[in-house]
């Protein structure tokens, strides 16, 4: 009878330390989501939400890991290790996974993911070691189990209420029955932060349909632009992006040392300008890139599909349009990215053999050669 008051002690104080660690999760993803602008969490329903869904999966985390079968031992492992792996990033971005960096990972290529190995390891690796520690704590050190049936049967039936109301949402039926699941999988990601969401988006990110493929004219202007006349007076227009760079060390934004003398030579001919305190539409080329040459903004894809972009917009005034772009950026298989899709509207597409995009200019005097 001792034993059994001590084990359910136990069982009650590591109880209200994952309610704790649920609690704080809940409070953290809420405010830096932006879900939770003004007022307390607490009085947000989706805090409480969360909370349980959080405090759901910790314990099924803790009670695959004491399991005596190693499979679901591994299962659990590899749980903890994403849960540990969303904390890692929040600590040392000081923001939540968001869904862009979630496209990222689905639209990459061998190059960016070689590129971002080191940041990587610097969020996974803490959080494998992590993983490593809880283990052998729950394995040698701790012996309380929890009954899985509350845990399990809770987390399945709010996940069912979710996907109810996924189905049977006007707007977001629609999304789904023309195979665009990500809308709705968001919806599952405000409830279920805790790994669910993250692996729910990115499952279907690969079974969604894919929406940049289309290669079709879109016809429609945006209300913005002033249509040129017929018979433009420039026969070529070169236009030209590069990534994002310190502007503190151009001489041509007044660095007291020469380090960009060609552009100083071009933009201080008749015509030229500088625009100081400018900065990239997005830190990420993904988005930047569609906002700068179309009307894509963060909030809706709308405009990028409905509006035609700079690459359209020359093509209705008789360019012939050139898409050049170094190895790191090709564009691979159906064209799955927002900058895929507007480069996809171009005549000619060509991608140069090396990483690095100084070797561009050669590729740019090949080009006007030909």
């Amino acid at each position: 009878m001792k034993s059994y008051g001590i084990k359910r002690s136990s069982r009650l104080i590591l109880l209200l330390i994952y309610t704790f660690i649920s609690v704080i999760f809940a409070f953290i993803y809420l405010t830096k989501s932006g879900a939770q602008r003004d007022g307390f969490c607490f009085e947000n329903p989706f805090f409480y939400l969360i909370t349980i869904t959080t405090l759901c999966f910790i314990v099924l985390v803790h009670t695959s890991i004491s399991s005596r079968h190693k499979p679901i031992v591994v299962f659990g492992f590899l749980l903890l290790f994403l849960f540990l792996s969303e904390i890692s990033y929040c600590i040392f971005y000081g923001e939540i996974i968001s869904e862009g960096v979630l496209d990222s990972i689905i639209e990459t290529n061998s190059h960016e993911v070689t590129s971002m190995t080191k940041q990587a390891l610097l969020i996974i690796g803490p959080a494998f070691i992590t993983t490593f520690l809880f283990l052998f704590v729950l394995k040698k050190l701790i012996f309380v189990k929890f009954r899985i049936f509350v845990p399990l049967s809770l987390y399945i039936l709010i996940l069912s209420v979710v996907l109810l109301f996924l189905v049977t949402k006007s707007s977001l039926k629609s999304d789904i029955k023309n195979g665009h699941l990500k809308s709705s999988v968001s919806v599952i990601r405000t409830i279920f932060p805790a790994v669910l969401g993250d692996l729910s988006y990115l499952l279907a990110s690969y079974a969604s349909t894919d929406i940049y493929s289309n290669t079709n004219e879109i016809e429609k202007f945006n209300q913005a632009v002033i249509l040129p006349p017929n018979k433009p007076d420039n026969d070529l227009i070169v236009f030209i992006m590069g990534e994002s760079s310190l502007v503190s060390r151009y001489s041509a934004y007044g660095y007291h040392q020469q380090t960009t003398p060609f552009m100083t030579n071009i933009f201080s001919q008749n015509g030229g300008c500088i625009i100081p305190n400018s900065h990239s539409a997005a830190a990420l080329t993904r988005d930047s890139i569609p906002m700068t040459l179309s009307f894509n903004v963060p909030e809706s894809n709308d405009n990028l599909f409905d509006n035609k972009s700079i690459i359209e917009m020359a093509k209705f005034n008789d360019y012939k349009t050139y898409w050049l772009a170094s190895a790191a950026q090709a564009i691979q298989g159906t064209f799955n990215s927002k900058f895929g899709f507007i480069a996809r509207k171009s005549d000619v597409i060509t991608f140069s053999e090396d990483l690095l995009d100084i070797n561009l200019s050669q590729l740019l005097e090949d080009t006007l050669q030909k």
